[in-house]
């Protein structure tokens, strides 16, 4: 299983930094539109209407709509936040779940290795190569599991806050 190229940890722990940034951002903006229609929920039990008919309608139906503004707004962020976050975070999860099994194997094939030689310099080398691929494994699953609970809590949220989308319906 050979993968394209190596990467550097800095390169690594920055693809998944920037992703929880990322991540953070569209998760308030998605609480913003989450508490817009909450208000305007409100905002539609609270409203008297005891003007003029043709007043009363006005408002109902701009209310609505800014419901169903929110109600598509909210869709396009949840959305853009699967596509451009959580889809990628979980293809960096696969990237980093094969570059761990790769270390796995180098680290068990200079293993093998060692116990075949029989010169301890060339043991000596061999081992520390074992430890560097070793390293580098535990390395790639931290990060894998750090990339994974992050995506996680993402998605919880972002369906935490879709349910609160989908009960408050604006009613007269």
């Amino acid at each position: 299983m050979r993968l394209e190229k190596s990467k550097k940890k800095g390169e690594i722990e920055k693809e998944i930094s920037d992703s929880k940034k990322e991540q953070g951002k569209r998760l308030e903006n998605l609480k913003k539109v989450a508490k817009d229609k909450t208000i305007e929920v409100r905002v539609a039990k609270e409203i008297k209407r005891g003007g003029t008919v043709e007043g009363a309608r006005a408002m109902e139906r701009s209310v609505k709509k800014a419901g169903d503004v929110t109600d598509k707004e909210f869709g396009k962020q949840e959305k853009g936040i699967k596509k451009e976050v959580f889809n990628p975070a979980q293809k960096r999860e696969t990237d980093l779940d094969k570059r761990s099994a790769t270390a796995k194997a180098d680290t068990e094939k200079l293993k093998h290795a060692m116990a075949k030689m029989d010169t301890a310099a060339a043991k000596d080398n061999v081992k520390d190569a074992a430890s560097a691929s070793q390293e580098d494994m535990r390395f790639l699953k931290t990060k894998e599991k750090d990339q994974k609970k992050s995506r996680a809590t993402g998605e919880k949220e972002t369906h935490h806050q879709k349910e609160i989308v989908n009960r408050n319906k604006i009613a007269f």
